[in-house]
This record gives C-alpha cells, structure tokens and sequence, in this order.
C-alpha cells in the first residue's frame, strides 16, 4: 500500500551544498527504509509553497497532483511515488490548495473561489457554498 510505505512532501533540493539555493521538487521518504529520493517533476521549475499545493497522490495511486507556476499538473507515478512520465497542466488559472475529488478531478482555490477541474479537461465548474448563520436569540434577557 501506497500510504503504509511511502510519504510525499515538497522540500528545496539545493543546486549544490555550498549553496542553499534550489528549486522545490518531489521528495519521497521510503518510510520502511528511511531513503529519500527527489523528483524533479519540471526541469528548473519548482512546486509552488511546499505547503498546501502538493504534492497529493491520487485515491488511486496512479497520479500525483502539485501546483507550478500558480497551475495545478498531474504526473503518472509508480507504486513507490517514483515519476513515469511527463506532467501535463490541469487548470488555466491561479490554483491553491489541491484536493482530490474522485480519482479524476481537482478541487483547489482560485481568487476566493472553490472549482472542481476534471483532469481529463473541460471548462473548470464553480462549487456554490451559501453559507448562512445567525447568531441564536436568547431565550430570555439575563
């Protein structure tokens, strides 16, 4: 099983151990065994904020979701998180937070708004929330 053996986290991987400068890549920590391997999903091109834009493996396993460049990608990837082939963007506008939602769509955040992008393509839908409250009156003045 995927989550039993493996983790997922964006970290800097640094060009060099002179410097700390790098890009934010795929780290993958073998939880079994400790090692830890980096990806590079885009060469010279880093995962967004290392915090709530990936990456995520799909509830399948077969894909991981990461925000570049404020756009949400997919990447095939194999039972260890390792990449199999090449990322293809998802969504055409600013992506934050990525969710998924069934194994072929993404949830995220874009300007305030909740969308839902299904991966294979199509327009991006809108999900409403109306939210309402009211404070309750008390039932009689204390």
């Amino acid at each position: 099983m995927i989550a039993g053996h493996f983790g997922l986290a964006a970290a800097v991987k640094p060009f060099s151990k002179r410097y700390r400068e790098g890009t934010s890549q795929i780290l993958t920590v073998n939880l079994t065994t400790n090692e830890l391997r980096y990806a590079e999903p885009m060469p010279f091109r880093s995962i967004a904020t290392r915090g709530d834009d990936g990456p995520l493996w799909s509830p399948d396993g077969k894909l991981l979701a990461f925000t570049v460049e404020s756009v949400a990608w997919v990447a095939p990837v194999d039972a260890t998180g390792k990449l199999v082939g090449d990322a293809r963007q998802v969504t055409h506008e600013v992506t934050d937070s990525l969710a998924w939602q069934g194994n072929d769509t993404i949830v995220y955040l874009s300007k305030g708004r909740l969308k839902a992008q299904r991966i294979a393509g199509g327009p991006a839908r809108e999900i409403r929330l109306d939210f309402t409250w009211a404070r309750p009156k008390p039932p009689q003045r204390t």
